[in-house]
């Protein structure tokens, strides 16, 4: 074994990192802290790895102090924290720090070491060593990150591109003002935003072919499910799983509730108990694939009275796994592509609803406490349906600031006494704003 980690280590050291596309965001780290990178499969968590060693090197980081390891290497089969130990001393026999110099350990896959969370604490008490860590996300929870580093990390969540990303991706240039684009660039962005709501943002599908692309997210809904899920979980007879993760997909964007489904599953001669299937919710959930929503309000028993909407990880997986003629459309995509952004800025959005029982798409609470109300509208043109869409904006209290996202149209509407601010969406996906 010892053998084999000085190779390891020896390879690390001649490994040449790709040429990325640069990830939008900052990753958290603190002094004494382990840096832990969590999200779906395939969000690009060990390309963001690399984009920090690049970062570290043009800071004049000697590049002996980089240290690269995948454990998910075959050639290490099952290790324990005695093999991190090893791969701690062998590194620091081949390339001893000089005059104090800080080395930068980046373990990828860190789940397929048993114990690694001891030796990660002990080695956090040295003040020589930053460490930086990812793991698939059914090993690597955010609540066990909390449990098993007590204290001692803290996370980053990766997600698909945004849209900003997306532009880059396809070596599109990214105004630096949207407020300020001409015609024919703005013709340019729409079309790419258009792409953008039925491509999706994960790294790995840009570019492909539409029938390749759908086979591709097909593949990362299924291994989320067998090796996230069941496999971790010991799970068997999943007829009842899949069709959840089916039904999840199709009501993306939509209420659901368990009890339904319930119901659902039994006319479908499928037999399941509830019991099992709000287990089987908060499986996919932890894995990212899914997220929940509640309703926006101070009373518990309330939130939790009421169904969650849900959103997939990404509406490109909804493109790729929901049949054709259902009811998903650019509408559904685009408030599905808002959640993801919303989650990606650092909010924690909720849907509302007013006095009089109209519904609001998104609320959310700025670091100031300012609270934004969001309604997500792709066609506000159809007198009906902005009608629909603007009286829930219209029924919020006063102090909420307001917002109508749509697809392409830019204005404000004068409605009851009211004025609300429509904006396109590629324009809202482009305005800047630290998470």
């Amino acid at each position: 074994m010892e053998s084999l980690i000085r190779q390891l280590i020896a390879d690390s050291m001649e490994q040449e990192w790709p040429a990325l596309l640069t990830r939008e965001g900052v990753l958290g780290e603190i002094p004494e802290m382990a840096t832990v990178l969590t999200g779906m499969r395939r969000t690009g968590k060990t390309y963001r790895l690399f984009q920090r060693m690049r970062k570290l090197l043009e800071d004049g980081v000697d590049r002996q102090r980089i240290l690269y390891l995948n454990f998910e290497d075959e050639r290490l089969g099952s290790v324990d924290a005695d093999c991190l130990r090893l791969v701690d001393e062998a590194y620091m026999r081949a390339y001893p720090p000089e005059g104090g110099a800080v080395s930068y350990y980046f373990f990828d896959e860190i789940q397929y070491v048993t114990g690694w969370e001891r030796f990660v604490r002990r080695l956090l008490d040295r003040r020589d060593v930053r460490i930086f860590l990812t793991g698939s996300s059914s090993k690597l929870l955010s609540r066990e990150v909390a449990t098993s580093m007590r204290g001692r990390a803290v996370e980053t969540r990766m997600f698909p591109y945004g849209f900003r990303e997306f532009l880059r991706a396809r070596e599109l240039d990214v105004p630096g003002n949207p407020d300020m684009v001409g015609r024919k660039q703005r013709a340019i962005i729409e079309h790419a935003f258009r792409e953008f709501l039925h491509i999706g943002g994960f790294p790995a599908v840009q570019g492909l072919q539409e029938r390749d692309r759908r086979q591709v997210l097909q593949g990362y809904v299924n291994i989320v499910v067998l090796r996230d899920v069941v496999e971790r979980h010991g799970l068997t007879g999943i007829a009842a799983l899949r069709y959840l993760t089916r039904r999840l997909l199709a009501a993306s964007a939509c209420h659901f509730s368990v009890n339904k489904f319930y119901n659902e599953l039994k006319s479908q001669g499928l037999k399941c108990g509830k019991d099992a299937l709000h287990e089987y919710l908060q499986h996919l959930e932890d894995t990212f694939l899914f997220a929940g929503m509640f309703l926006d309000t101070p009373s518990e028993r309330r939130r939790m009275v009421h169904p969650r909407k849900m959103y997939a990880a990404d509406h490109g997986l909804v493109w790729a796994c929901v049949p054709p003629g259902n009811h998903w459309g650019e509408g559904r995509a685009l408030e599905q592509a808002v959640h993801t952004e919303l989650l990606r800025r650092g909010y924690e959005p909720r849907y509302g609803l007013t006095e009089n029982g109209y519904e609001l798409d998104f609320v959310v609470v700025g670091p100031d406490g300012q609270r934004l109300a969001i309604q997500v509208c792709a066609d506000p043109t159809d007198p009906a349906t902005r009608e629909r869409e603007l009286r829930a904006l219209v029924d919020t209290e006063n102090s909420t600031e307001r917002l109508l996202i749509t697809l392409f149209t830019e204005d404000h509407l004068d409605v009851a006494d009211q004025t609300i601010p429509a904006q396109p969406a590629w324009k809202w996906f482009l305005t800047a704003e630290e998470s």
